[in-house]
């Protein structure tokens, strides 16, 4: 895959994002599922918190102008961040698929910041020049599984199981592989 293969519209809704939040970026499911020829629920962009605590209002409008509107804003558990914020928009574009804004306390999202996904495959990101994969996304989308890297406790493993149902109905013949707690991943 590379930066060519991502629809136009994703890249230039990040780039109206990134005029005033720069260090946003898209990351996870929407990119692996457009990789793997799968549909694509949702769309996620993720953007540090400090540029969203100071931009907020134009990013809101930004994405007005392109007809999109707020669904919901709520607050989730992701992963191995603290609870974040997330707002869901939708367009008036009925073939545009739902996007999301996660508001993201790190203050760099990086190839690092994306190891701290639940699962190799989902280990993938763009921001809006360069595509970063990890060696785990390459590895799990090959082999064909999703393999769970995170030590975050039970909650989290029942969420990831949670999401590997939803997301093993668009993977079938996928596995998904949660080693045991003395592998040291778990």
């Amino acid at each position: 895959m590379s930066v060519s293969d991502i629809p136009q519209e994703w890249r230039d809704i990040l780039a109206d994002i990134q005029q005033s939040a720069p260090g946003a970026v898209i990351a996870g499911g929407a990119l692996r599922d457009l990789r793997n020829d799968r549909p694509v629920k949702d769309l996620d962009i993720f953007i540090p918190k400090r540029e969203w605590s100071t931009h907020s209002l134009f990013i809101h409008h930004s994405l007005e102008r392109r007809g999109f509107h707020l669904l919901t804003n709520y607050r989730i558990h992701y992963g191995l961040m603290e609870e974040v914020q997330s707002l869901e928009f939708i367009s008036r574009d009925k073939h545009c698929v739902p996007l999301n804004i996660i508001i993201d306390p790190a203050e760099k999202l990086d190839t690092e910041w994306i190891h701290r996904f639940d699962f190799g495959a989902s280990m993938i990101s763009f921001d809006g020049k360069v595509l970063h994969v990890t060696e785990r996304f390459l590895r799990d989308c090959a082999l064909k599984r999703f393999t769970y890297f995170r030590n975050k406790g039970v909650e989290d493993i029942e969420r990831s199981r949670h999401r590997a149902h939803r997301i093993g109905k668009k993977y079938p013949g996928w596995h998904f592989i949660f080693p045991a707690e003395e592998e040291g991943f778990y």
